[in-house]
């Protein structure tokens, strides 16, 4: 049973990209818990950074509370 587990556990590793791939998703994570988030979305937004910018420019956002971190970042 034990070999059946690790063959299993080797099998969705290397399925998932390798100790490699793992080692790179941990370091996104980790950085999370930091309130870190720009590693996770990263890899999705990636390809739409330049329109998303192009966005930016051309609408007016506003803060709907006191919170103006969002603001402040953007205008950053």
């Amino acid at each position: 049973m034990c070999e059946r587990t690790g063959r299993m556990v080797l099998k969705t590793l290397a399925d998932a990209g390798g100790v490699d791939e793992l080692a790179s998703t941990h370091e996104a994570v980790s950085a999370h818990h930091g309130d870190n988030y720009a590693p996770l979305m990263e890899r999705y937004y990636r390809s739409h950074r330049p329109v998303l910018f192009e966005l930016l420019d051309a609408i007016e956002l506003e803060a709907t509370s006191t919170d103006h971190r969002v603001l402040d970042a953007v205008e950053f």
